[in-house]
């Protein structure tokens, strides 16, 4: 009995207004490549540096939770298949801070970091994650559909198998629907 009064006593419980979403997304991206080449003759070296603007749309798919209103958590799949016989898949994960503004609209704040690969040419085969941060404003249509606009803006520690190097701005459009789940109940020993 005197065990179970000490761990009753240095247990803490939060509740957590908790929803799920599931959502499609719709995005632009421009990506900026730049390569640097270099060539060798006679002891001589000469440079060359080129920048490449790259733009794509795709269709991907977000998922996650939003705690207490203010917290949201998602996991995000997209699919580029550049027109240059090229393609790239990014997974992700995002947190958002939503600004409370007692309307149907709310803005938004956050960071990113996803994992890219992408084939180009079928020659060069580059992985990497791009990180950075993201914000834009949500409307919502009922309590329990959305509309989203945003812009994230990446960068990325790819170590490709060429001096190519990378970042990008994706804007992007989701339509979203929410699912409430209710309070969830998080113990935890303090």
């Amino acid at each position: 009995l005197i065990l179970a009064g000490i761990l009753l006593a240095s247990t803490t419980a939060m509740a957590t207004q908790t929803q799920m979403f599931v959502g499609i997304e719709g995005s632009k991206v421009k990506t900026t490549v730049k390569e640097a080449a270099g060539l060798t003759v006679n002891g001589n070296t000469i440079t060359a540096n080129a920048s490449t603007d790259i733009d794509d749309t795709a269709v991907g798919f977000k998922a996650g939770v939003i705690l207490d209103e203010t917290h949201r958590i998602a996991l995000t799949y997209n699919k580029y298949d550049f027109n240059y016989e090229s393609e790239a898949t990014m997974y992700g994960v995002s947190y958002d801070y939503l600004i409370d503004t007692n309307s149907k609209f709310t803005p938004y704040v956050g960071v990113h970091v996803r994992h890219g690969e992408m084939n180009a040419y079928n020659l060069v085969k580059d992985t990497g994650f791009f990180y950075g941060a993201q914000g834009g404003v949500i409307y919502d249509i009922t309590n329990q559909l959305q509309f989203e606009a945003g812009i994230a803006v990446s960068a990325t520690n790819a170590e490709p198998s060429t001096s190519i190097s990378a970042s990008n701005a994706t804007t992007t459009v989701n339509a979203n629907y929410k699912m409430d789940i209710g309070t969830v109940t998080i113990m935890s020993a303090g």
